[in-house]
């Protein structure tokens, strides 16, 4: 069961991410903060619901072991994949902050009062 959770797990974030970078392609925080919330199950909202939907029911522990292995695996899977995100994100910031770049026009900033500045060379050192 816990192998058919983690297969799934990972599916729902491939899903998450795939659908997230199709909706949302210049928002990578978006998309890192979305991989993890959008298949996130909580265990406070649901270990109460499922206790009080069948408290007398003699499987009760069988409804709520979903919830306690889904949980600590979107733990586990976050601790392997977040270094990988946090650099996807950091590139795709690097990518759109190079892109706004690159398409600013240095014609319209002259006009709108922004001048390019040389770099002055040799100033006092403040100690």
């Amino acid at each position: 069961m816990g192998a058919l959770q983690c297969c799934v797990q990972v599916i729902l974030m491939a899903w998450a991410w795939l659908s997230l970078r199709l909706l949302f392609p210049e928002e990578p925080k978006l998309q890192a903060a979305g991989i993890f919330n959008c298949t996130c199950k909580t265990m406070a909202m649901g270990i109460p619901l499922i206790n009080t939907l069948y408290e007398d029911d003699p499987n009760l522990v069988f409804y709520t072991l979903p919830l306690l292995i889904w949980y600590p695996l979107t733990i586990i899977l976050g601790i392997f994949i977040a270094p990988n995100i946090s650099m996807y994100v950091k590139r795709q910031e690097q990518r759109l902050l190079s892109e706004s770049f690159d398409n600013s026009d240095p014609q319209n900033d002259a006009e709108e009062g922004y001048v390019e500045m040389e770099p002055v060379a040799n100033l006092p050192r403040i100690t």
